[in-house]
């Protein structure tokens, strides 16, 4: 009998070691996402499983019990290996989740999106392609940026193409955006995010900036893909890195 007692005593130990080790690595280490949406073509497509790992940007510690009950919690994240730059495809919480006059955390609504704006930065868009002062480097994707540039307002369908923050004197669109303020002093670091394929992609063009402590952390690599048409995995993209 004490034999069967040792035996089931270290199956119930292992058991809630290998159980804490699973938390922590989801807190701490990685976390897995599924794009649901063409949103972020030719990047990422419907049906990849994306990868992120949370070191590069740093964890975040937060109250979860109090997030699935949909309250809003102080963030605070840990120190990561770098801090976020242009061009970076992120997972966050979107942060519009209940209605767009409010800026709220959803813990259970994620999006994906690259990084075009850092905090400080002076950004516009002319001709549906991104412009960051000072900044030469490409922002996104291209091919799509000047597909935008090249179609007429009348073209677009219904909603896609007037912008944040859907003023009717500065009359912003997703082909020409800002930046008409000079001065305004904000109180903690947002960020620009816009989708690979922007003539269909809801982010910052239509509700703004992101802030920080929304943010997950930066897509890795796709570990599985697998097509929602047929069910059937895409094997060349597995373990795709993700640029």
């Amino acid at each position: 009998m004490k034999r069967w007692i040792d035996i089931l005593l270290d199956f119930f130990l292992a058991v809630v070691g290998l159980a804490i080790l699973w938390v922590f690595a989801q807190v701490f280490l990685f976390a897995s996402f599924h794009i649901p949406s063409d949103s972020m073509e030719p990047e990422l497509v419907e049906g990849d499983f994306v990868a992120v790992w949370k070191p590069v940007l740093g964890a975040r510690l937060f109250n979860l019990n109090a997030t699935l009950r949909l309250e809003q919690v102080e963030i605070h994240r840990v120190s990561g290996f770098r801090n976020i730059e242009r061009n970076d495809i992120l997972v966050f919480n979107f942060p519009h989740p209940n209605n767009w006059d409010k800026i709220e955390m959803h813990i259970l609504k994620y999006y994906v999106k690259r990084c075009i704006g850092l905090p400080g930065d002076t950004l516009s868009i002319k001709n549906g392609q991104f412009r960051i002062e000072g900044v030469n480097e490409p922002l996104g994707n291209i091919a799509s940026q000047q597909k935008i540039g090249q179609t007429s307002p009348e073209e677009f369908p219904g909603g896609v193409y007037r912008s944040f923050p859907y003023d009717s004197i500065i009359g912003w669109n997703i082909q020409n955006f800002g930046p008409p303020i000079k001065d305004y002093c904000f109180q903690k670091d947002y960020y620009f995010m816009a989708g690979d394929k922007g003539e269909n992609s809801q982010d910052s063009r239509y509700w703004g900036l992101l802030p920080e402590e929304y943010i997950v952390g930066k897509a890795a690599f796709i570990w599985k893909s697998v097509d929602p048409y047929t069910g059937e995995f895409r094997w060349e993209r597995f373990f795709k890195a993700i640029h």
